[in-house]
């Protein structure tokens, strides 16, 4: 995930992206940032990246004193942006910054804020946005998370660890939903809200990265990281992410394609070195299940004609190298690739393979109507072209039919007959 997509350039793109659609290229505009977003945007864009970029004329902290503000003569044209995390604290900042000082900026006023606002909070500036204080308010527009590398990331949570670690027990699939609703006491309650935070964070930098769906793996058993999984993988935390990448911040990420992206909750004290290092391709699945031995795949075909059943009682079952030189062009293609780009890859190449050799026996099946010659090479590639098409478009018909033995046989035995007439027809 971290060496395709570079971490601090999707944050910076994130961030960017949410200023330019606030500020105006005629207009001068202050940004200023409380303590969590300012550790955000100082970690992914320079300064010069944000006043060229985003068209910021000035950068200011919400807790400066107006001692330290822009000069009153140019702050009467300044418009002011203000990025800010959904913290009590900045929330606080912000009301006394716009309703107790004088007016400091003359221009429009607009709040962006990191993510989702908790209800009280969101009601103090919708009060705020109703009296004509505000131009615009706009929440989930950046990921609070520190690009410490081009491949990783800090959630910048100090408390973190005592709240996941400290009592009571850890969450379990058992009282996940009960515990993150309600909330047993307050070390409970502190804790489901690091698991919410860590979760939703997570969630929206995967779907930056361009995969709001992402494969999360965890230790199986007792382990906080399970809480933070499943409030990951829950619908409403993916189509948070996912609304989000597709409109405003993440817009330029999501038109960029999807990436898979696989998610790896591991524990500083348990062994850190498997799980990251282990590679999740389908070979080396497949040779961990048993089914690959030293990329060889072992035939046993349930059905056997003589000469197959004396050989493999001779010499043992019969064996197919699929890599290193076995000449197979799909297993080559597929086998350092993830389940789930497998499934797309072979379905892809099915039909494209179905469709190509359909038009090759169209094409013959035309030239033999108009009365023209084929060649002999040309009727053995076509007849092995359509015994070919026959056997894949027969597991469609089986599937369609409810994928019965019986409807399989039915769907090959017409396009068997059919073979047998083109081929009469070209001989």
């Amino acid at each position: 995930m971290a060496q395709k997509n570079d971490v601090r350039q999707t944050l910076q793109a994130s961030i960017l992206a949410a200023l330019r659609g606030v500020t105006g290229e005629d207009q001068l505009t202050v940004l200023l940032l409380d303590d969590t977003m300012r550790r955000v945007v100082s970690r992914c864009c320079r300064l010069s990246e944000v006043m060229a970029d985003a068209n910021i004329t000035l950068v200011e902290h919400i807790l400066a004193p107006e001692a330290k503000r822009a000069p009153p003569a140019m702050a009467a044209h300044l418009s002011a942006v203000y990025l800010i995390a959904p913290t009590e604290s900045s929330v606080f900042a912000l009301e006394q910054e716009l309703t107790t000082r004088r007016r400091l900026y003359g221009g429009k006023r607009h709040i962006l804020v990191s993510s989702a606002l908790p209800g009280p909070l969101r009601g103090t500036l919708r009060v705020l946005s109703a009296g004509g204080a505000l131009a615009s308010l706009r929440e989930g527009v950046a990921v609070e998370a520190l690009a410490l590398h081009a491949g990783a990331f800090s959630l910048d949570r100090p408390s973190a660890l005592r709240r996941l670690y400290g009592p009571p027990p850890p969450l379990n699939e058992d009282n996940i939903e009960a515990r993150l609703l309600q909330g047993e006491d307050e070390a409970g309650g502190e804790r489901a809200a690091a698991v919410s935070h860590a979760a939703e964070q997570l969630a929206k930098l995967c779907a930056l990265l361009g995969d709001a769906t992402p494969s999360v793996r965890y230790r199986a058993r007792d382990h906080p990281a399970l809480g933070v999984a499943l409030v990951a993988a829950t619908p409403a935390a993916r189509a948070g992410a996912g609304g989000e990448a597709s409109g405003g911040a993440g817009g330029e990420a999501a038109a960029a394609g999807r990436r898979n992206v696989s998610v790896l909750l591991v524990d500083r004290s348990s062994d850190l070195f498997t799980p990251l290092l282990h590679d999740f391709g389908l070979e080396a699945l497949a040779e961990a299940r048993g089914v690959l031995r030293e990329g060889r795949f072992r035939r046993d075909p349930t059905r056997k004609s003589a000469a197959e059943e004396r050989s493999a009682a001779k010499n043992g079952p019969s064996q197919v190298l699929l890599g290193g030189g076995g000449g197979d062009e799909v297993w080559e293609g597929i086998r350092f690739q993830t389940l789930d780009t497998v499934e797309e890859a072979l379905f892809a190449s099915t039909r494209a393979f179905v469709a190509e050799n359909k038009a090759a026996v169209e094409e013959a099946r035309s030239r033999v109507a108009r009365g023209e010659e084929l060649s002999t090479k040309e009727m053995v590639q076509v007849a092995d072209e359509a015994r070919a098409a026959s056997f894949s478009a027969s597991a469609p018909a089986a599937e369609s039919t409810g994928g019965t033995e019986g409807a399989g046989a039915e769907a090959e035995a017409p396009r068997a007959a059919e073979v047998e007439v083109l081929e009469r027809q070209l001989w």
